[in-house]
């Protein structure tokens, strides 16, 4: 059987055998430096199609049995944090910025990619939390969110203007 698993997955190989003998201990043929015991670390593999052996018995007691477990590897979009933000009347939405987000990622006014559709360089009001969403056939989905505060500028006579809270 095939699993499929984002680039930064810890994955408990055990919690993917179905009906199997306990005691048995996994293989990594390839080599890659990503199995510790029964935990494969998708991190140090990096995106690939991996083959993990499963062995029960030792050849002398029992005889040796054998099943491949198959991760699907994807690699995954990593969208930069830009926290939250205050802004004096309107704040402009800046670049998406990670990795793999190149045309992959939008603002929105909800999670998981739904309510209003923003891009960099929209120009933002009100007070809101805005969700960085990013997803695409073949890529594992990111998403991070912040909260914009807008403080409104009150309006002097003078030929100057502060920030409301500001001194």
């Amino acid at each position: 059987t095939s699993h499929r698993v984002c680039e930064q997955d810890l994955v408990d190989l055990q919690s993917l055998l179905r009906q199997f003998d306990a005691g048995g201990l996994f293989y990594d043929p390839q080599n890659t430096g990503a199995l510790s015991n029964n935990i494969w670390d998708s991190r140090i593999s990096g995106p690939g199609s991996y083959t993990i052996q499963y062995q029960v018995g030792d050849g002398i007691t029992c005889p040796k049995d054998l099943a491949d477990i198959r991760l699907e590897v994807q690699a995954g979009i990593d969208i930069v944090d830009i926290g939250n933000q205050i802004s004096c009347d309107s704040f402009i939405l800046p670049a998406i910025t990670g990795k793999n987000t190149a045309g992959r990622c939008a603002y929105y006014s909800q999670p998981n990619g739904m309510g209003s559709s923003f891009q960099a360089g929209d120009t933002i009001r009100n007070n809101m939390r805005i969700y960085v969403y990013g997803s695409e056939s073949g890529y594992c989905s990111d998403e991070e969110s912040f909260f914009i505060a807008i403080k409104f500028t009150p309006s002097y006579r003078n030929d100057y203007s502060i920030c409301e809270g500001d001194s």
